[in-house]
């Protein structure tokens, strides 16, 4: 017995979470694809000449070039998007409540989306620039047959807002659906918005907000659901 995985971040970092995932199951593993959030650029890239410092809490702030600028990220990807663009990393928390308490390099700004959960820069006093956007899409039907049917799914959760989104257009889930948090405050999301009966008594949360977490739980769950083995 195999469950799919719906997988909802936008489609490159979708198929990037499915790679991992199979690499680690050593063998295919079943996908719905349905992007909960389409990313769209914000306006022409910024003239960043006047900041030393950036901080950057996504990889989808880096929409043009940062030469020159010393960069604080979150997470690794971010990291190596900045890295990509000119910038000299030089430091990576693994969540924005991980970064310091204080970053004293100025001036700095916060390149950030549309919607973030965490405003970054009224905690440290710098300027932002909204550099993208995180639209909205429905799921799909194909998706939300799979999400209310009878077989087992996974449905990992990556962000506050997606978790929100999901809950508000699915009314009643399958009684075989596993939910893995990648966050307390992400599960707690959820929680707040959707209104059916759980399948499963509480959301599973990553004991570390980070991809490689959530790709483990998701591959322990296969292989739960295959007997333990893999190919």
């Amino acid at each position: 017995m195999t469950a799919k995985v719906v997988l909802t971040r936008p489609e490159n970092s979708s198929r990037q979470v499915l790679a991992a995932c199979e690499a680690a199951f050593g063998k295919a593993v079943m996908a719905e694809f349905s992007p909960i959030l389409r990313i769209i650029p914000v306006g022409a890239w910024p003239d960043l000449t006047a900041f030393q410092a950036v901080l950057l809490s996504s990889a989808h702030g880096v929409q043009g070039r940062l030469d020159g600028l010393r960069a604080y990220c979150v997470g690794n990807r971010t990291a190596m998007a900045a890295e990509g663009a000119g910038a000299k990393v030089v430091m990576i928390a693994r969540d924005a409540d991980h970064l310091p308490d204080d970053i004293p390099e100025r001036p700095m700004v916060y390149l950030r989306g549309a919607h973030v959960s965490t405003d970054l820069a009224t905690r440290y006093g710098c300027s932002e620039k909204i550099v993208y956007d995180q639209h909205s899409i429905p799921l799909t039907k194909a998706a939300l047959n799979v999400l209310t049917g009878e077989k087992h799914v996974i449905l990992p959760l990556f962000s506050s807002r997606s978790a929100r989104l999901i809950a508000k257009e699915v009314a009643q889930l399958g009684q075989r659906v596993h939910i893995i948090a990648m966050s307390a405050a992400i599960a707690e999301a959820w929680g707040t918005v959707y209104t059916g009966p759980m399948p499963d008594p509480s959301v599973e949360i990553c004991a570390e907000p980070i991809q490689i977490e959530m790709v483990g739980r998701i591959v322990a769950s296969l292989q739960s659901l295959s007997g333990g083995k893999t190919g």
